[in-house]
Order: structure tokens, then C-alpha cells, then sequence
């Protein structure tokens, strides 16, 4: 199978035109130069209730070093405004629209303006964030992989005025779908390590409900690490070797077999955030927080046999260059930044 072929099925749209369906294409990833970080969803909801489907587009822009100039706007469009194809896949929504490799769109309203034209690196193959045994089936509430985990981006941003041009910018591109978002989650991702442009993180722990009993969290890790790579994704590996805990603004985390460990934590300030108000296809609200310019430290341990100590290798960091998410059915009180409908 072609590179083009695995990146065209990895983000072929997988809505059939029914109810009860939600997907999402999303890119984050980082301005070195100025420090801020960019979050550019594209977006469908299917509603259960009879409503007419719906696209929408979202950007926000996060700049760790003045806060209040953060904002994320978000706009409403219609299925007629909305064009897909499967292969060479395309989405356009609107003014805007996603290929493999290339984006390019542009928002304004609410007094922000917002453009950008980028190119970014597909990689070798999507990244799965679970077993793959859910790709096959329609197991999942959600479904999850990125045809691009470790991305770089070239390309300008004009926000309000401000231009930012993009050499090779550290990010990564995430595509899901599903009926129903989990009652719980913590995201993180990160390939902008402090002196280590090629190490890279992405994981989730997520707590589920079935049948409306609330189950222990879940944990999906991924780590790359001086060209040796830690893939905690399959249910043995991610059930008896993971550990993640969260509350918004602090998420920790550790993964280990019998020779390999390793322990992290990605953290933010209330003020890095901006709150997301999602909604699922049976019209139950969720509420994400999410960041690009939170702090990541990543510790790396080995040992020769399970009877040995561990020995601590490598610990890695990033500044203001990770990417987080705090999610669930209620909004934090503490996060006064809200993404604005410009609708």
C-alpha cells in the first residue's frame, strides 16, 4: 500500500450521511519563534433529534507570553457548504479545507481575523491510538488514530494582523469519529522537546461508562525517545502497563514492561487554556480545556531483567511547546476563556 493510499483511508470521512454520528479532523502544533501554539478543528455533528447535520471550523491561538490575547472563534455551515473527497482525500468547509499535507482557510467575526496557508509532513504511517482490532470493528463510542503524529508545518498564519511563518514547525494532525464523546478524558501530545526535535509523545487516559456503570481509567501511551520507540497502545500493554491520572491543568502519567519505563507529566495555568463547549450527536454537552503551550518533562528508565532496579537514562522538556486537553461533562469554573460561535 502507498503512502497516499494509507494517509487517503486514515482521514477518508467515515459519516455515511445518517444520524448519530460526529467526526473530527484537527490540527495543533507551534510557532517556535513566538512561543504561541494553534489549535484549527474541522468539524460534523449528525444530531439523534431529526436536526439538519452540521460542519463547522474552529481556530484559536494560545500566546503564553500575553494570555489575554488567546481566543479561539468557531463558525456554523450548513451541509451544502461542505465538500469531501475520499481519495486523494479532501474536506472543504466553507472558505477553508484539509488535505494530506496541506491546509488552508481563513475565519473572521467577533472582532478577530483569523487566515492560514500550511504545508506539513504526513509521516511513514498513521499513528493508532488504540488496539487495532478497533479500527476493523465498530467497537468504540470514539475512534481515534493521526495520519500525522510527529508533523512539521511551513506555511504562514495571519492573526489580526500578526504574521507567522512557519519553518518547520513542530505538530501533528488527529482524526476521530463516533457516536458519543467518553464521559472523561486527558489528552496530551508533544514533538517540540527542549534540544530533542525528534522525540515525540502522544497519549490519552480516558475514563468510559457502559451501560451506566462508570469504569476504571484507561490509558493509551506513545513514545519516541533517542530512535527507539514506546508503544503502550494494544489492551495488555495499555491495561497492566499504564497509569494516568488528571485534573484540569495537571496530568500525570507512566508506562512500563519488563525492561522499559517511563514516567511523565504535562501542566498548565488556568489562563493557557481555552474552553471548548462540544456537544454529542444525542445532544449531552461536553466540555473540553484544552492548550498548546503547556510544560511537558518526560523521565526514561531501563533495566536488564524484571528482578533488577530501574535506572534513570534520559529525562526530556518542554517549555511552552506541549499540547493538553482536560475534558467532561462539566465546565471549569476556572477556565474564564471560552471559544466564541461567530455563527
Amino acid at each position: 500500500m502507498s503512502q497516499g493510499t494509507e494517509m487517503d483511508r486514515a482521514n477518508r470521512m467515515r459519516w455515511d450521511g445518517g444520524k448519530g454520528h460526529y467526526e473530527v479532523y484537527y490540527l495543533t502544533f507551534n510557532h517556535l519563534e513566538s512561543g504561541c501554539g494553534f489549535w484549527i478543528r474541522h468539524t460534523m455533528n449528525a444530531p439523534l433529534d431529526g436536526r439538519d447535520a452540521y460542519f463547522q471550523m474552529w481556530f484559536s491561538c494560545f500566546d503564553p507570553s500575553d494570555p489575554g490575547k488567546s481566543f479561539g472563534i468557531k463558525k456554523k455551515f450548513a451541509t451544502a457548504e461542505m465538500e469531501k473527497r475520499d481519495a486523494p482525500f479532501r474536506l472543504s468547509i466553507g472558505d477553508s479545507y484539509l488535505e494530506n499535507g496541506r491546509l488552508k482557510g481563513r475565519l473572521s467575526g467577533g472582532g478577530r481575523e483569523a487566515a492560514w496557508d500550511l504545508e506539513y509532513s504526513v509521516g511513514a504511517k498513521p499513528h493508532l491510538h488504540l488496539p487495532e482490532m478497533f479500527y476493523k470493528k465498530d467497537i468504540a463510542d470514539t475512534t481515534v488514530l493521526s495520519p500525522a503524529v510527529a508533523a512539521k508545518f511551513n506555511g504562514t498564519i495571519t492573526v489580526n494582523g500578526r504574521r507567522f511563518e512557519f519553518k518547520g514547525d513542530p505538530g501533528c494532525q488527529t482524526h476521530l469519529w463516533g457516536r458519543k464523546h467518553a464521559r472523561r478524558w486527558a489528552w496530551g501530545h508533544c514533538n517540540a522537546f527542549d534540544g530533542h526535535p525528534d522525540s515525540v509523545f502522544e497519549g490519552l487516559t480516558v475514563h468510559l461508562k457502559k451501560a451506566g456503570v462508570s469504569l476504571p481509567p484507561i490509558s493509551v501511551l506513545y513514545f519516541k525517545h533517542a530512535g527507539e520507540e514506546y508503544r503502550f497502545t494494544e489492551l495488555a500493554t495499555a491495561i497492566l502497563g499504564c497509569k494516568g491520572e488528571f485534573e484540569t491543568g495537571r496530568w500525570t502519567f507512566s508506562a512500563k514492561d519488563a525492561t522499559r519505563m517511563v514516567k511523565g507529566e504535562i501542566t498548565c495555568g488556568d489562563a493557557d487554556m481555552i474552553r471548548a463547549d462540544y456537544s454529542d450527536p444525542d445532544g449531552e454537552p461536553s466540555y473540553c480545556h484544552n492548550t498548546e503551550v503547556a510544560r511537558a518533562r518526560l523521565t526514561f528508565y531501563k533495566r536488564k531483567h524484571i528482578f533488577d532496579g530501574w535506572s534513570e537514562m534520559d529525562t526530556i522538556e518542554s517549555g511552552n511547546a506541549a499540547h493538553v486537553e482536560f475534558a467532561g461533562r462539566a465546565a471549569d469554573p476556572k477556565v474564564k476563556n471560552v471559544i466564541q460561535d461567530i455563527s
